[in-house]
C-alpha cells in the first residue's frame, strides 16, 4: 500500500526512524509504502485510526484536521492505496 502524506505538524520526529516513510516532493510531503496489514484494525482493512496508530505522532492532540483526498474527515474511515492524507495542526493567530 502506498499513501501520500502531507505533514504540516510542528513535531515530525515520529517519521525520522520509520523505515516505511520517504520524502516525496516538497518539505512537508512524504510517501508511506507498507503492507496494508500494518495499518489495519480488527476489520482487516487499513483505516485512518490504524494509520495514526502506526505513525504514533508524539502529540496526537496537535492534529486538528485530517484531510483525505481533499475532503476533511472527522471519523475513522477506511483508507486505500494511493490516498493523499494531510495532517494539519490548529492555526495560531488572529
Amino acid at each position: 500500500m502506498k499513501l501520500k502524506l502531507t505533514l504540516l505538524l510542528h513535531d515530525r520526529s515520529f517519521i525520522q526512524n520509520n523505515q516505511y516513510i520517504t520524502r516525496a516532493g516538497g518539505p512537508d510531503e512524504y510517501e508511506l509504502a507498507c503492507e496494508e496489514s500494518l495499518l489495519a484494525e480488527k476489520s482487516g482493512h487499513a483505516t485512518l485510526e490504524g494509520l495514526l496508530n502506526f505513525l504514533r505522532p508524539a502529540d496526537r492532540s496537535e492534529i486538528m484536521f485530517i484531510i483525505i483526498n481533499k475532503k476533511i474527515t472527522f471519523s475513522n474511515v477506511r483508507i486505500f492505496d494511493g490516498d493523499h492524507i494531510e495532517l494539519i495542526p490548529a492555526i495560531d493567530g488572529g
